[in-house]
């Protein structure tokens, strides 16, 4: 697993650090380097996982366990470099050139890692299911999505869709999967009142019929 290798890379720049493992005065440079693969490592990890959470969500019964879930990658982030600043910051052997050096790209590193690892729009099973069930509906089960676009729609002659080159059509699923998790406030407000005729039509009948 990619977050094992972040793991296995802040190790190995930790020995680097102690001079467990000697690098002579490449010091710096191995540690910059072993930085970056753990950077890259714990980044690629949590984009996966994010990935793999649009396809099968957690639920939101438990607010705890959904946050934790979902945000596996910053802990990932969190473990894979908060030990090695705290040794940065405070070892007292490496030279105030190669401290200064290593300590701000760990930062910058660490923080880039963990604002990328952090799912700012988490999807969960009940997100999904009411999608789903708004979907199938309104159009038979079929949303629509565009390149650039960051929703998804149920109408393919959408007025925020109309103009794009390419408009995509598949499941929710496939949607959600495409990172298109959220949907069209003009669609939405469109199955609203669709929903709404549609229960007053019902009221209706129902009146009539007792009448």
């Amino acid at each position: 697993m990619l977050w094992l290798l972040g793991l296995a890379a802040e190790i190995l720049t930790l020995m680097v650090l102690t001079g467990k493992i000697y690098t002579g005065d490449k010091q710096m440079m191995f540690m910059i380097i072993g930085i970056v693969v753990d950077a890259v490592a714990v980044i690629a990890g949590s984009q996966l996982w994010k990935h793999a959470n649009r396809l099968d969500p957690a639920s939101e019964a438990n607010k705890v366990k959904f946050f934790l879930w979902n945000n596996l990658g910053l802990i990932a982030a969190i473990v894979c470099f908060i030990p090695m600043l705290i040794l940065i910051f405070t070892n007292k052997d490496l030279d105030k050139k190669t401290k200064t050096i290593a300590s701000v790209v760990a930062v910058v590193a660490c923080l880039i890692a963990g604002v990328s690892s952090y799912d700012f729009n988490p999807v969960s099973q009940e997100d999904l299911a009411q999608a789903q069930q708004t979907a199938a509906q309104t159009t038979g089960g079929t949303v629509y999505w565009t390149t650039f676009g960051e929703k998804y729609h149920l109408d393919p002659n959408c007025s925020t869709i109309m103009n794009s080159a390419t408009v995509y059509s598949g499941t929710v699923d496939e949607a959600f999967e495409a990172n298109r998790t959220e949907l069209c406030k003009v669609c939405e407000a469109k199955a609203d009142v669709a929903d709404d005729t549609a229960e007053a039509d019902t009221d209706a009948s129902s009146v009539a019929a007792a009448a």
